[in-house]
């Protein structure tokens, strides 16, 4: 067990070898294998909040195990609390993002038919200065 807890703290994953519990130990070595897991899982990638959040509440409520241990697993649910939190706002402003951009796009293909739209009104409106132009002549030669 101390030697999970050494690699956790230095951010490595301690693999499958605290999987199985013995069948008698005391609830504080239980307790210690479950927070380890949970932080595991955290490292690996592989968690759910869920999970991770019923499994140190479970720890926070049982009688059995040391103040320390409740103490530790009451901080970790706090920061992973703090952790969905950050999931679902950055959720969210990927989600305004992609809206953004979406925006975007369309703003930038109106701008285009815009500018063809101008590019074709100065085009008749320099037709039209022409025609006047010629008409003007015709007249002053009459």
């Amino acid at each position: 067990m101390g030697d999970a807890e050494e690699q956790l703290s230095y951010g490595k994953p301690i693999g499958d070898e605290l999987e199985t519990v013995p069948p008698m130990v005391p609830p504080s070595v239980t307790a210690r294998q479950r927070i380890a897991l949970a932080i595991d899982s955290i490292i690996d990638g592989t968690y759910k909040y869920k999970d991770i959040k019923r499994t140190l509440a479970d720890i926070r409520q049982d009688p059995f195990i040391p103040r320390y241990l409740k103490v530790e697993a009451g901080y970790l649910l706090v920061l992973v609390e703090k952790m969905e939190r950050m999931d679902q706002s950055q959720d969210k402003a990927a989600k305004k993002y992609d809206e953004c951009a979406r925006e975007r796009t369309e703003m930038k293909k109106e701008t285009e038919t815009l500018k063809g739209e101008i590019e074709q009104l100065k085009y008749k409106l320099q037709k039209i200065e022409e025609i006047h132009i010629d008409i003007e002549k015709r007249r002053g030669q009459q």
